[in-house]
């Protein structure tokens, strides 16, 4: 996206809203590239354009609770986001934006992009091109994506350009909104224009109405935000927007995935009826995440797939298959996790197949069958839990 400035002038600098766990995270792209380079120019209004991000942030009570650089040549060279952390000098986090100069942060924030790409073990092209802004909202700790759009586009009163898509399609979800509980409600393009105004040529297509969160939320948010979902017929040019009451949201977590199906099981199990055939989704939104990960050392994978010989050190059973290369399909896991401390070492890892490494997840009996592996392979040592 990029910033508005004033009624009509749009900033050259492009920033992207992605989600976090309680938070949320600003994608920020520094000025590059020249006029008269072999590159064009990109983000000419990178200054100007962050210190207005910053400005809009601190009326609303943002703070920044890290800064860390998030190019892929710096991802490749520390994959750990911890040693990518910058910090401005002068500045302590999390930064209250409502007490800083947002010049003299942005100044702060160049000067440690710049020392980070003078590293010697980061060399090799622009490392400083692209960082991540960890902000935390205490107003509003689970933010939607439409609302941080809203906050950090619409905070100026404007209706000209993205904050004027917004208000475009608000008439939209009022008028969804009035006709809750209706699960389904069609609407042509003609009755479109006239709740909303003109169309787009774009409107005559499904991915205009397509439920991706990614892009064009503010507009997007005036249906999902009361639970429909819109479908475009070509054939027809009308848009049906679906409401499913009984259906669970998505999830894009594993483990909250598998807390709800079980759920769900429970109920169909316990109504004696055979479940109807759910409708699913035919276009599941991708989302993006922000995570950390352990970095994992391949010679300690390649010892101990070769050592196992082409068998589970579980259960003792060739592997389930070859891979294209002709090896045998086998994965390495961690007798102690990485996240309880476990150490990336052959005495902690073991090769196994799919099954048996999910079994030793999440069986009832993986306690029993960790502590069977230990007594049985020698190399292996029962580390303790240790709080990282």
């Amino acid at each position: 996206m990029k910033l508005l400035h004033g009624s009509d002038e749009i900033l050259d600098a492009e920033f992207a809203i992605l989600p976090g766990n309680g938070k949320f995270v600003i994608e920020w792209e520094s000025r590059g590239g020249s006029d008269h380079g072999p590159r064009n120019s990109r983000n000419k209004d990178y200054a100007p354009a962050f210190e207005s991000l910053l400005e809009r942030m601190a009326k609303n009570g943002m703070v920044i609770n890290q800064v860390f650089i998030s190019s892929e040549k710096a991802i490749a060279a520390k994959p750990d986001q911890e040693d990518r952390k910058i910090f401005p000098k002068g500045y302590t986090y999390p930064v209250d934006l409502s007490a800083v100069d947002f010049g003299s942060f942005r100044k702060a924030v160049g000067r440690e992009l710049a020392a980070f790409g003078q590293e010697p073990d980061v060399t090799g092209g622009n490392m400083t091109k692209r960082m991540t802004l960890d902000i935390l909202w205490p107003a509003n700790l689970n933010p939607s994506h439409a609302a941080i759009e809203d906050a950090l586009l619409a905070a100026y009163g404007t209706d000209e350009g993205e904050a004027q898509r917004r208000l475009k399609y608000q008439p939209l979800g009022e008028y969804l909104r009035g006709r809750l509980p209706n699960d389904e409600v069609l609407l042509s393009l003609r009755e479109l224009e006239k709740l909303v105004g003109p169309l787009p040529t774009t409107a005559k297509s499904h991915q205009f109405w397509a439920n991706a969160r990614a892009h064009h939320t503010s507009r997007r948010a005036q249906w999902l935000d009361q639970g429909f979902r819109a479908f475009y017929d070509p054939d027809e040019e009308t848009v049906r927007f679906v409401r499913q009451v009984d259906r669970e949201a998505p999830t894009d977590d594993p483990d909250e995935l598998e807390r709800r199906a079980k759920r769900i099981m429970e109920r169909m199990r316990k109504s004696g009826k055979a479940p109807p055939s759910p409708t699913g989704n035919t276009n599941p939104d991708r989302s993006t995440k922000v995570q950390s990960t352990f970095e994992r050392d391949p010679k300690v994978v390649a010892w101990i797939l070769l050592n196992s010989s082409g068998k589970c050190e579980r259960c003792g059973d060739p592997a389930p298959f070859q891979k294209d290369d002709e090896t045998p399909f086998l994965e390495v896991h961690h007798v102690r996790p990485l996240a309880e401390g476990g150490p990336d070492t052959i005495d902690n890892a073991v090769a196994c197949c799919p099954n048996c490494h999910r079994r030793l997840h999440r069986g009832r009996d993986r306690t029993e069958l960790k502590q069977e592996m230990i007594a049985r392979i020698e190399r292996l040592i029962d580390y303790p839990v240790k709080i990282r």
